[in-house]
């Protein structure tokens, strides 16, 4: 896949733009956007001396390791150093082997603070949450999640989810994009002006029975 340099300019901006205590919430419809979108938010973060953390399967992970390669970028090297690195869902989210979002803070903040000990700005950090369908995570599970883990960019922090729209239903990835200061969806960006964090100003309309 090339990446075609008029070809999602908006997105290509933002993506690169992206600054420490930033939280976006991307909805994808297909992989060239979901990898056009990592490829140039991880090599904005090598420039600006982050440590980058890309949370996803194989799969998907060796594709984007394969565009910044085609980007004249040494992944391999940079590997090595520290500065990009790979993690799978389970050794992230599924630690405890359950969803535990405070397990998942405790090492956000683990791996913020050794980041910094190595020397790097901050941790750019970006996650597919195509898992949470694996393992049946709810849409409320998910919203209690988000508002939670918004604590974390009060550190050096950068980070974007990732859903896809194949996977996920159109009324939660709506709540999920509401509940993030700035959404992307088609490749568009969208500034939140009713961003509100916290998961009980915004119910899933589906479960506010539950």
């Amino acid at each position: 896949m090339k990446l075609e340099e008029d070809h999602y300019r908006g997105l290509k901006g933002h993506m690169s733009g992206m600054r420490m205590h930033d939280h976006v919430c991307m909805a994808y419809t297909d992989r060239e956007q979901q990898v056009t979108a990592i490829a140039y938010y991880i090599k904005a973060g090598l420039a600006l001396g982050e440590k980058c953390l890309y949370v996803s399967d194989n799969d998907t992970s060796d594709f984007v390791l394969k565009i910044l390669n085609d980007t004249g970028i040494d992944v391999e090297e940079l590997i090595e150093q520290g500065a990009i690195e790979i993690a799978s869902p389970e050794q992230v989210y599924m630690r405890k082997g359950y969803f535990d979002p405070d397990d998942v803070i405790a090492i956000g903040r683990s791996i913020i603070s050794n980041a910094l000990n190595k020397g790097f700005k901050g941790l750019r950090c970006a996650c597919d949450m195509t898992w949470a369908k694996t393992y049946k995570i709810t849409p409320k599970a998910l919203l209690d999640y988000e508002a939670k883990v918004s604590c974390l960019f009060e550190d050096r922090l950068v980070s974007i989810c990732q859903y896809n729209t194949h996977i996920f239903d159109e009324q939660t990835l709506d709540t999920l994009l509401r509940a993030h200061p700035v959404s992307v969806y088609g490749g568009n960006v969208v500034v939140n002006p009713q961003f509100a964090p916290a998961t009980r100003q915004i119910p899933m309309p589906h479960e506010q029975s539950a």
